[in-house]
This record gives structure tokens, C-alpha cells and sequence, in this order.
């Protein structure tokens, strides 16, 4: 994959133009941005070029976003950094909390803009939990209850009830994340703990066989590969796969309808690139699962990391 910071003006509209379909009457192709100059762009920047709308301006740097983190964290992202982020988040917003919710009816800006920040956190480390190195050569699927955590987390915050009880339930479901976190740490070899992700291209003959799930912020990931896949490239695709780049274009921060559409627009052939998590020839083992302990009690949880959107 060409570095973004190398994309010709014309590669940077092709890429904008792409994010949403109501972003199409800017000009892009006059504003000859450099891919150098992408990455650099800020709410500032989007107001001098005559983005003015907020909603505009989220959905271009929110894309924006994603290609720096594709471009900065591929050498330093890994299940230690991420689990490692959590959990300074979920600290962070137990000492924001504390003392702070008995004293408001409703609650203060500075904990929800926490609580989204430590949602954030929680995501990237889900999504790479995902991974087939994680998802199924080894056993994290009691992790996934720091989805179930944070939604009731998310509930809390927005209902109205006594401050008390809202800070204590708080509290209570930051413990358990940090729980979680800490579970992580203490449990996995340190082999998986370091494992980084690498961008590696794979060809097909078409997208028959390959199902894709798209998040809700527009990250798309390989759910599941059918028979219909050739063998060769079967055994190079896996489960929980990122798709980055499909033939010359890039995709990352793209809406569902518009990756389909790349994905479906050359019939005769298909080159994809993925980031992956590689695997060992001999894949590090978790001894069991990675248990979580939640009011004494160790469970598990039957959510799938990566539900299926159907086939391609």
C-alpha cells in the first residue's frame, strides 16, 4: 500500500469523495491537496476551504483519523499498547468521577466526554480481540463482556436516579474493566502481548465467498470465508481481517455501500490488501480462557467479536 503521505492530489478527492455522499459538492479536485497535507487537516484548515458544516467536518477528519492511525500505530499497536490504553482510560474516568456525580443533578460534560474516550479505547481493543490469532487459536471470548460493561455504563450515565447509586454502579463497572484489563495482562504469553499487525495483499479471482462486516465507524472486517474462496487464497484470509485497500484504492473510513461497490466495480479479479495479525507457525497458547471475575464470579460471554452483514 502507498503511504498516504505520498498520494497525489488527485488519489486525496478520489479518497474524500468517497466518505459520504453528502460530501459531494466540495470541490476537492481544486483544493490539490497532497496526501502530506490530508493527514495534517483540521477543523481550521476545513473552515478555509469552505467546510463549514460540523457534520462535514466530523465525518473528513474522522476519516482523516483512521489514515493516520494506519499510517502512525502499525509499528507500535498490539494487545499490550491496547489493553494498556484501556486501562489508563477506565483509571482516568473512575478519578473523574469520584466525588463528582453526588453533586449534580445531571451528568457534567467533562464525565461524558470521558466515558467517549474510554468507549474509544474499549473499541480498539475489542476489534483487535476480533483477530483470528485471538478469536480462535485462542480463548478471549470472556473479554467480550467489556461490551456489556460499557453499554451499562453508557445506560447509567444517561438515566436519571439517585447520584449515589449512579456513582456506586459507575465505580462498580470500572472496577471490572479494570479487572479485565489487568486479567490480560497478568494471563497472555508474551509473545501475543507484542504481536503487532502487518498490511499484506492477497489476490482473487472475484468476492464470491467472502462476507464483510463494516462498523459503525466505517471500518470493515472480514467475518467469515466460504469454500466459494480458492484454497490459496482461503488460507491467506481469516476471520477478523481488515480490509484496507481493494485493488488501487483505499477504503479505510469509507461507509458499507461505497466499499461493496469497489469491491464489485473490476469482475474479472480482486486485489486486497488486509491488515492482519500474522501466525506463528506454533501459535502462542493462553492456557484456557482469559477468565473474567465479576463480583466474585467467573463467566464468560457468548457474544460473537465480529457478527456477520452477509456475503459480498
Amino acid at each position: 500500500m502507498e503511504p498516504v503521505e505520498t498520494w497525489t492530489p488527485g488519489k486525496v478527492a478520489t479518497w474524500l469523495r468517497g466518505l459520504d455522499d453528502s460530501l459531494q459538492d466540495y470541490p476537492f479536485e481544486d483544493w490539490q491537496l497532497p496526501g502530506k497535507n490530508l493527514l495534517q487537516l483540521c477543523p481550521q484548515s476545513l473552515e478555509a476551504l469552505a467546510v463549514r458544516s460540523l457534520g462535514h467536518q466530523e465525518l473528513i477528519l474522522g476519516g482523516v483519523e483512521q489514515l493516520q492511525a494506519l499510517s502512525s500505530r502499525l509499528q507500535t499497536e498490539n494487545l499490550q499498547s491496547l489493553t494498556e490504553g484501556l486501562l489508563g482510560a477506565t483509571h482516568d474516568f473512575q478519578s473523574i468521577v469520584q466525588g463528582c456525580l453526588g453533586d449534580c443533578a445531571k451528568t457534567p460534560i467533562d464525565v461524558l466526554c470521558a466515558a467517549v474516550e474510554l468507549l474509544h479505547e474499549a473499541d480498539a481493543l475489542l476489534f483487535w480481540l476480533s483477530r483470528y490469532l485471538f478469536s480462535h487459536l485462542n480463548d478471549f471470548s470472556a473479554c467480550q463482556e467489556i461490551r456489556d460493561l460499557l453499554e451499562e455504563l453508557s445506560q447509567v450515565l444517561h438515566e436519571d436516579g439517585p447520584a449515589a447509586e449512579k456513582e456506586g454502579t459507575v465505580l462498580r463497572i470500572c472496577s471490572h474493566v479494570a479487572g479485565i484489563c489487568h486479567n490480560i495482562l497478568v494471563c497472555c504469553p508474551k509473545e501475543l502481548l507484542e504481536q503487532k499487525a502487518v498490511l499484506e495483499q492477497v489476490q482473487l479471482d472475484s468476492p464470491l465467498g467472502l462476507e464483510i462486516h463494516t462498523t459503525s465507524n466505517c471500518q470493515h472486517f472480514v467475518s467469515q470465508v466460504d469454500t466459494q474462496v480458492p484454497t490459496d487464497s482461503r488460507l491467506q484470509i481469516q476471520p477478523g481481517d481488515e480490509v484496507v485497500q481493494i485493488n488501487e484504492q483505499v477504503v479505510v473510513g469509507w461507509p458499507r455501500k461505497n466499499m461493496v461497490r469497489e469491491l464489485l466495480r473490476e469482475p474479472a479479479g480482486l486485489s486486497l490488501v488486509l491488515k492482519k495479525i500474522p501466525i506463528p507457525e506454533t501459535p502462542p497458547q493462553v492456557t484456557g480462557s482469559v477468565q473474567v471475575c465479576l463480583g466474585g464470579e467467573t463467566v464468560g460471554s457468548s457474544h460473537p467479536p465480529c457478527p456477520p452483514q452477509g456475503p459480498i
